[in-house]
């Protein structure tokens, strides 16, 4: 039995996408991150940690839903095989574009400076970036086609790193929380 490795891949990242939106999910309903509550808190306000992180998980969750969406839209569409793959690397080195723009953009608006976790996403969003414009041009305009395996593994293995980050982001704010739940109670 042969196994697609495009499929397992494919398989792989969708599910490290729906992990992260699930663990978002059920740390908020679990462990009462209640963004309202912290966002109004004194602490929060003057926390730039707090700050930082709450917004890189919003602009996560969101984001990576949003090109989970566009990607399984642009592969459930009847349209040539270049064409697909020259959509799909395109739109999404835009879509990580506006998620790393996201993140700076907010951090700038609400005048904080932007905790390391949310930097390193934003640091590998510029990699991921990087790594579809070159899968873009060793596919699409070359032709050769050389980097299939390393394309996979290295989303893969980023988007990973990503989802680790920010369940690590989410366990801070849940410890955050809890610190700030009992200093009012």
């Amino acid at each position: 039995m042969e196994i697609n490795l495009d499929v397992l891949f494919l398989a792989i990242d969708s599910i490290l996408n729906y992990t992260l939106f699930t663990c978002s999910i059920a740390f908020i309903i679990f462990f009462k991150l209640d963004f309202k509550a912290l966002w109004k808190s004194k602490d929060f306000a003057s926390n730039e940690t707090l700050s930082s992180m709450t917004i890189s998980i919003v602009i996560n969750v969101v984001s990576f839903f949003l090109i989970s969406f566009t990607i399984n839209s642009i592969v459930s569409l009847d349209i040539e095989k270049n064409s697909s793959a020259c959509l799909r690397y395109t739109l999404q080195s835009f879509m990580l574009l506006g998620y790393v723009y996201a993140h700076i953009k907010a951090h700038r608006l609400l005048n904080i400076n932007m905790h390391a976790l949310p930097k390193l996403c934003c640091f590998f969003g510029n990699i991921l970036i990087y790594i579809h414009l070159i899968r873009f041009a060793d596919r699409l305009v070359f032709e050769t086609n050389l980097l299939s395996l390393a394309y996979r593994l290295s989303i893969v293995s980023i988007n990973s790193l990503i989802v680790l980050t920010m369940i690590g982001s989410l366990i801070y704010l849940m410890i955050a929380t809890q610190k700030l739940n009992r200093k009012e109670a």
